[in-house]
Formats: C-alpha cells, structure tokens, sequence
C-alpha cells in the first residue's frame, strides 16, 4: 500500500502547478515513501506558486518495525530524512521562492549532520526572500542546523521575515551562542521580524544563546515569547543558565521580553 501511494504521489507532478498551500503531517511509516516523492517532487520546481508549506515528519526509524523497505541504510531518520534532504537542496536552487510561510517540524525525526547542515543554510539563503514566517523545530546533536541558520539570517537574506518560531534541542551549544550573537548583534539583516518565538532547553544551550544575545541587545520593538523546557539531569546548569537569563532581563538585552 505505501509503495502504490508513493507512486501515486510521483505521478502527480504535472498537476501541483496551481498548489498555493500544502500541510503534511505524518503518523504513519506508510506515508514515507510518499513523502520523499513529494518533498522530491517541490524541489524540482513542480509547484511554482506555493506560498505556504508545513510539514511534520514521523519517526520511520522503528526497531519493531518489520518492513526493512523504510529504513534507508546509513541514514539516522530513514525517509523523513531523505525527503527533507532533497527539500533543502529545493530551497538552495530557488524552487521555492515564492514561500511566504514554511513550517518544519522534525522533533519525531532523527535527522543526519548532513541534512542539518543543508536544512539551515537554505532556509536562511536568498532563495526564499519572500519568507514571512518560518517555524523550524528538530533535534540537533551537533551544531551544524543551528549554525547554518544564524549564518543565513545574519547574512540579510530574509528581508521580510517577520515572525521567526524556533524550538531546537542541542547537545552541542556553540550554534546557540551563534544564534544569540546573530539576533543582538545583527538585526539590521532582518529588518522585518517583530515576533520572535523560542522554545530552549534549560540547560548550557539556553547560558550560551543568552551569552550570545548579552553582546548585543535585542531591538526593543521585538516581542519575545520564551518558554524553557527542562532537560532530565541539567539542574546544576540550568542554575548557571537562568541567572545568565535574569542577567540579561536585568541588563535590558531582552527587552520585549
């Protein structure tokens, strides 16, 4: 059955030319092949007019799971994995410019270094500089999502992102610092965004962004939703991580807070 739906959804290339919207949210491993045909499908430019794309992927890499046919050898988030891989190689080549609006939830997905990497760098490149609103949230073992997005934004490819939603999980924290520096210190790049929403472990991850934003200062007209999220075993450094937070709050770096 997935596989007929896959191939169901690879035949529809020639008619997704008028699609303005398009919402995918994943339950099942069954959808995965579909998944990658169609993320396969946008990247080759098979719907110029899209304005607004949301997408949540599930987990297909499941130990229980029997049919070896979804999981994509030497790849950590199987599927989903491939499919947002050829989705930011799509964004990179400017087969989706005309995004207004791009939702990416990852969290159920272990995704590799590579599709990190190639994840942040095009949702902050100049190949979407219509974007208005972006939403991204996944798991990032390493730096490499994190800091290629705080390259693109401070680049001043997003001209008119307005209202930015981050909820990414780090083991690694460097791309958090990276990412605090970028807002303080280079909001000039991004004119435009007034709603900055952020979801950060309570941890070393939220002592180095607001490390990072302490460089600088966040615009006052920027309004600043924060929600912490504890992390099992992170209380001697979510201690260090909120007074850095308080020092900030203190200090008016976070004004809209």
């Amino acid at each position: 059955a997935s596989e007929a739906l896959a191939h169901a959804v690879a035949s529809c290339r020639d008619h997704l030319s008028q699609l303005t919207e398009l919402k995918w949210q994943e339950r099942s491993p069954c959808f995965s092949q579909s998944f990658v045909k169609l993320m396969q499908n946008l990247a080759g430019g098979a719907a110029p007019l899209l304005r607004l794309l949301e997408v949540v992927t599930h987990d297909d890499d499941d130990p229980d799971d029997d049919d070896d046919d979804l999981i994509v050898d030497n790849d950590p988030g199987g599927r989903a994995d491939e499919g947002l891989h050829a989705l930011a190689e799509g964004l990179s080549e400017g087969k989706l410019s005309g995004l207004e609006g791009l939702s990416l939830d990852c969290r159920s997905s272990h995704l590799s270094v590579s599709t990190l990497s190639a994840l942040g760098g095009a949702v902050g490149s100049v190949s979407v500089p219509s974007l208005q609103k972006l939403e991204l949230k996944w798991y990032d073992d390493g730096n490499d999502g994190l800091r290629g997005f705080s390259e693109g934004l401070g680049s001043g490819r997003l001209p008119c992102l307005r209202h930015l939603c981050l909820n990414v999980c780090c083991d690694e924290v460097e791309g958090c610092r990276a990412f605090g520096r970028v807002l303080s210190t280079q909001s000039d790049r991004f004119p435009s965004l007034r709603v900055l929403q952020l979801e950060w472990d309570h941890d070393n991850a939220l002592l180095c962004l607001c490390e990072g934003i302490s460089e600088g200062s966040l615009p006052q007209f920027l309004k600043v939703d924060l929600t912490l999220c504890e992390k099992e075993g992170a209380e001697e450094r979510g201690d260090s991580s909120v007074s850095a937070l308080a020092g900030g709050i203190r200090g008016g770096k976070i004004a809209g807070l």
